[in-house]
């Protein structure tokens, strides 16, 4: 491996990276690529695996950067269970063990494809397939990474377009994939182009041309858009207490509890009977309400004094512990427990592998939910998505194919200093609602508390950091996007069958030449004769 290799795939990791939500901006990434692709030029299966790897090491180490100093100081500090040393350990290993090895897929698909069309006697990128084949190993690797107890989505390429609400209209057809496949290929198609000969200028201006066309598209789509239009909505109250890790971690169930109380009777003095919905964030509650019999009591009695349903992030204890949403409503209890839970803050993945890192544990592990919740409003219906569940799009997916008419998201965000990890975090509200054509609602402790339309427009956002309360409208729907009835799969197949061509066209080719020599070798028999 050569370090002009290296550094190449650096340039693309941080490229990728400056792109993502949080930093630059959505421009390097239809080009961002191109210096990997570069590297994995004409490379076999085991360099191609190596710098594939390294390219998505540096990725998630550069973007998710404000996982380091969670792990090394906030979490050290208010927990007292390791030091700072422990916690560097911890988010190295996290991105060396666990996040980068699935960019290996990449690598040996496109060393697989290197070395078949080697055995053509072709270069790779000069062919019509190379940009389809490109797009779609890596949309396949992206794809593996949704899966597994040891998912992670952060970093994915569609991230980067999470304002470009033209484009990511496509997400309502084929979900962030789709976006993925079209990034990956813009990239492919210039690389191929860089690689031809000819004046770099004439390069230049069709790179600028294509990546101009793009936007143009987008705007054009943007603007056939139509607005919001608000008849009969659920107005919602979404509480962002900005509370300190400290104050939530030592505070008496008791506090707590006065502390919720006390934003609704402010709520109420402001809004009067007007919302339908309090949302709260998640983990306000550090133990089951239901073993605090008078404080729930108390509780209940001032839900129905403001003549209004709640939503407040808590644990139950069923013989199991639960990350839970707690819904309030006319005296009734009932509650979401978090499916998707995060990778060893509150569940140990193959604990006979991984049992070393059980140290990185919050209050204690959950037992992961089983049921997809649809709570009612009347006639409205809603789910919650817990925190990192938002990553995933398979969570609210079969939420509204459950009934869901808008989509609530509450969060704790408070471990994270930089507003990187809140932005990278909300982007994902912005997909959510744009797959499903859903309103999505995000509530969190810090920020970002914040509206999305089903268009995945930003309608309202709370300030970072402040201890406020908002008004948000949101207009229930029963629409079923095409993402909503079919998932991933109208992009997974695609890209599976474009990646097994070269294969299919290898094989059939050596077929054709041994049936070819098979003849000669029979002619040339009879001619002997």
């Amino acid at each position: 491996m050569k370090k002009l290799d290296l550094l190449f795939v650096s340039i693309s990791s941080f490229l990728t990276a400056i792109s993502m939500p949080g930093f630059v901006g959505e421009f390097f990434i239809w080009f961002s690529l191109c210096f990997l692709l570069k590297a994995l030029q004409e490379k076999g299966i085991l360099k191609s695996i190596l710098l594939s790897y390294v390219y998505g090491l540096l990725l998630l180490m550069i973007t998710c950067f404000w996982q380091l100093p969670t792990l090394a100081v906030e979490i050290p500090r208010i927990l007292h269970r390791y030091g700072t040393f422990g916690g560097i350990v911890a988010f190295i290993l996290a991105a060396t063990v666990i996040g980068a090895p699935p960019y290996m897929i990449f690598g040996i698909l496109m060393g697989v494809g290197n070395k078949v069309m080697k055995m053509k006697g072709r270069r790779f990128e000069e062919t019509f397939l190379y940009p389809f084949f490109v797009a779609s190993s890596y949309t396949f690797m992206e794809f593996t990474r949704e899966l597994g107890t040891l998912s992670f989505t952060g970093a994915r390429l569609s991230d980067s377009l999470f304002r470009n609400v033209g484009l990511i209209q496509i997400a309502s057809i084929t979900g962030t994939l789709g976006l993925v496949f079209l990034i990956v290929l813009v990239n492919s198609v210039i690389f191929s182009m860089w690689e031809r000969h000819g004046k770099t200028r004439e390069k230049l201006i069709k790179t600028l041309a294509m990546v101009g066309f793009i936007y143009m598209v987008s705007s054009f789509v943007s603007n056939l858009i139509p607005p919001d239009r608000f008849s009969d909505p659920v107005r919602i109250v979404a509480f962002q207490m900005n509370l300190t890790q400290e104050d939530k971690y030592n505070s008496s169930m008791g506090e707590q509890v006065e502390r919720v109380i006390d934003s609704m009777e402010s709520a109420y003095s402001s809004f009067g009977n007007l919302p339908d919905l309090y949302v709260f964030p998640e983990a306000v509650f550090f133990d089951d309400l239901n073993f605090y019999r008078d404080l729930k009591e108390k509780l209940i009695e001032e839900v129905k004094k403001c003549e209004t349903a709640i939503v407040i992030g808590g644990i139950v204890r069923k013989n199991e512990n639960y990350n839970s949403a707690i819904f309030l409503k006319n005296g009734e209890f009932d509650y979401y427990a978090k499916i998707k839970l995060t990778p060893f803050a509150e569940i140990l993945p193959l604990p006979f592998i991984l049992g070393r890192f059980s140290f990185l544990r919050l209050l204690g592990y959950y037992s992961p939910g089983k049921r997809y919740n649809v709570f009612n409003l009347g006639k409205r219906k809603f789910s919650v998505q817990i925190c990192f569940e938002s990553f995933f799009p398979q969570v609210s997916r079969k939420f509204v194919k459950n009934g869901a008419q808008f989509l609530v998201i509450i969060t704790n965000d408070g471990w994270f200093r930089y507003s990187t990890a809140l932005t990278q975090h909300f982007s994902k509200a912005v997909f959510r609602a744009v797959e499903n054509g859903k309103y999505v609602l995000q509530v969190a402790n810090t920020g970002i508390t914040g509206l999305v339309d089903p268009h995945g427009r930003i309608l309202k956002t709370l300030d970072l950091n402040s201890n406020e309360m908002g008004l948000f409208e949101v207009m229930p729907n029963d629409r079923i996007t095409v993402y909503t009835r079919f998932g991933d799969s109208l992009v997974v197949i695609p890209s599976i069958v474009m990646i097994l061509i070269p294969l299919f066209d290898l094989r059939f080719r050596r077929r054709w030449n041994h049936g070819d020599k098979s003849k000669i070798r029979v002619h040339a028999s009879q001619d002997s004769r």
